[in-house]
């Protein structure tokens, strides 16, 4: 039924390691909470679940690779991302969870599921939703709507949509995983500025939210990493023209320009 909690076994693949105990064709079997509702036979995953997961992992307590001697490697890696197609929520009255971050932990993970240009939901029932032919900036269900709208219960992959659409499903995706990195960080939400560390209630907030770091989160991500800005501008400007995000890009190369202008060319590059 509905809500009603449910134990869902997850196997994380690998690439090359082979778990402790495990095959060299199977990945590592974890228990994860979720629910589950039969009439349209979707499920979603408890947050929390996938991060006490991954946080052993990372801790070593439960490591999910070895290296060829049988010891753990994530330990010294700086904070394990997990990246799903699977919905999620948080708690039982959530419609779903984008992602969620253990800054402490250094653990996170967020699910694309939410974020297809083609979905449309319904506001109250988290398992309402369907996949209709044209792609949408408003992702829930017309409020004067008594019916849904038509279209299919399984998505349209990546491959099969036009350009402008594959651009917009990877600007969604690429903002969120930057700003729950950007909390593994420690970076909290900006009040100070539009802002991709803004935080958002729901999917016409996060739409709309910036692509770049304000100047005072740009100034903290520096401090913590200590990168060149000029050079961060510069990577972000191929990145987003190899993406097809053309705005992104041109706002990239329009703050490379102005620092070329204060510090000159030969230092801007």
């Amino acid at each position: 039924s509905c809500g009603t909690k449910n134990m869902f076994e997850i196997r994380f693949p690998y690439k090359g390691r082979i778990p402790k105990g495990g095959s060299d064709s199977l990945g590592k079997a974890i228990k994860i909470n979720g629910r589950g509702d039969f009439k349209t036979n979707r499920i979603q995953l408890e947050i929390d679940s996938l991060l006490d997961a991954l946080a052993s992992f990372r801790d070593g307590v439960d490591p999910l690779w070895y290296d060829a001697n049988g010891h753990s490697h994530l330990r010294h890696n700086f904070c394990v991302m997990g990246i799903t197609m699977e919905d999620l929520y948080d708690t039982p009255s959530d419609l779903f969870c984008a992602g969620m971050a253990y800054g402490g932990s250094k653990v996170a993970c967020f699910s694309f599921s939410r974020y297809h240009p083609h979905l449309k939901m319904s506001p109250q029932h988290w398992y309402d939703y369907v996949y209709t032919d044209k792609s949408s900036s408003y992702s829930y269900y017309d409020d004067d709507s008594k019916d849904k709208p038509e279209g299919t219960m399984d998505p349209i992959d990546i491959g099969d949509m036009n350009h402008t659409t594959g651009s917009e499903y990877l600007r969604r995706s690429g903002k969120l995983l930057v700003h729950e990195l950007g909390h593994l960080y420690g970076i909290d939400h900006c009040i100070f500025n539009r802002c991709l560390m803004n935080g958002t209630a729901h999917l016409v907030e996060d739409f709309a939210a910036p692509s770049h770091l304000c100047g005072v989160c740009l100034r903290k991500l520096q401090w913590r990493l200590g990168f060149d800005v000029k050079g961060r501008y510069a990577s972000l400007d191929k990145a987003f023209s190899d993406m097809g995000m053309e705005k992104e890009q041109k706002w990239a190369q329009k703050q490379y320009d102005a620092l070329a202008e204060v510090v000159g060319d030969n230092q801007a590059k």
